[in-house]
């Protein structure tokens, strides 16, 4: 008697059978890298990666393909930029496991857990958003990248970068204009 075949995972439309998302998992990489940095607090910057959360969660998201039950680019990016978060904070939990004092654990406060007034298709149209700005970012000169990633991402105010520069506080503004500027015409704001 003759074998039979093994099952196909996630039917004809899961991720693994739509080459489309896969074939485009590249241009969201910028996007899911600061959806991990977001999350690293600057102490494991030099322990993790966050390439390496993103390379882990993509292979995670691969082998788990069948349990993406959306249709859509928006959705499938919503499920990677989870799994990404969840890979995440597995490394910061198993870079604090040594350091947790259970002791000084505090219970939340009974209340609402998220009260988020933006509906689940605006945020993935914002992720979209965010991982095309970020694709973009990518290609900008590094000094570019820097200044837009202290500033925009850290919310470090000029002074700070300047410090960090070693540059004047005006020159410090003016190469950051000079970035948004660039960035804008990279993705066709700006001409």
């Amino acid at each position: 008697m003759a074998e039979a075949a093994p099952p196909q995972h996630g039917g004809a439309d899961s991720p693994r059978q739509v080459p489309g998302f896969w074939d485009r998992a590249d241009s969201v990489r910028p996007y899911l890298k600061q959806v991990a940095r977001r999350l690293l607090s600057s102490g494991l910057w030099a322990k993790v990666d966050p390439s390496d959360l993103v390379q882990r969660a993509l292979l995670n998201a691969h082998e788990h393909a069948c349990h993406f039950q959306g249709r859509t680019f928006a959705e499938w990016l919503g499920w990677l930029s989870v799994i990404v978060r969840n890979e995440t904070l597995h490394a910061i939990q198993f870079y604090q496991r040594d350091v947790r004092d259970v002791r000084r654990e505090q219970p939340l406060e009974p209340g609402p857990v998220c009260q988020s007034t933006v509906s689940p298709q605006e945020q993935a149209q914002r992720r979209e958003q965010a991982a095309f700005v970020l694709a973009a970012l990518e290609h900008l000169p590094e000094e570019y990248r820097r200044i837009l990633d202290l500033r925009n991402f850290q919310d470090l105010p000029f002074a700070d970068i300047a410090e960090q520069l070693g540059r004047s506080v005006a020159a410090v503004r003016q190469l950051w204009v000079r970035a948004v500027r660039c960035l804008r015409r990279k993705i066709g704001i700006e001409k």
